[in-house]
């Protein structure tokens, strides 16, 4: 082998080395380069991931609140509308008794004049008030008996 031949086979392989070395370069940057884009892109995601789930989480904690804060209402109205049955039922029982006192006593009673139609006009009006009275307290009833059945039926309804 001649001097030129060695030469040329020592450019060559300097040229070789020098491309493998710049193709390697080339690859490092391009590798480093794609990974902390592909870091990037992948905590991006995290990010709106639990951005998601906390939105998520507080939309389910709002829910829970209304939910708990209807119930309450529901419990106070029903309270409410129970007690109110009942003092309506009290005062429908109480009037009937008052209604029935001052029809039964009859005309041959003298001890009311103005049951036994004895006084000066006030007993139709008096037993026709009453009666009035008695048959709005039904109808009260009546309104309040239905409004008590849509309540047990919306309890009833409620998904634990």
């Amino acid at each position: 082998m001649t001097a030129l031949e060695i030469r040329l086979f020592a450019y060559g392989a300097l040229v070789l080395a020098l491309i493998g070395l710049g193709g390697w370069s080339g690859y490092r940057l391009t590798r480093n380069h794609y990974e902390a884009v592909i870091q990037a892109d992948r905590a991006a995601q995290q990010q709106a991931l639990t951005d998601a789930q906390q939105k998520v989480i507080s939309a389910q904690n709002a829910q829970a609140a209304a939910t708990q804060q209807a119930e309450q209402q529901y419990a106070s109205l029903k309270a409410s509308y129970d007690s109110l049955g009942t003092r309506l039922a009290d005062s429908v029982r109480e009037l009937t008794q008052i209604h029935s006192l001052v029809l039964s006593s009859g005309s041959g009673s003298t001890a009311e004049p103005h049951a036994a139609g004895q006084g000066s006009g006030g007993d139709t009006e008096l037993a026709g008030a009453a009666g009035e009275a008695a048959s709005a307290c039904l109808t009260d009833a009546a309104e309040l008996t239905a409004l008590q059945t849509w309540a047990r039926s919306i309890s009833q309804e409620k998904v634990p």
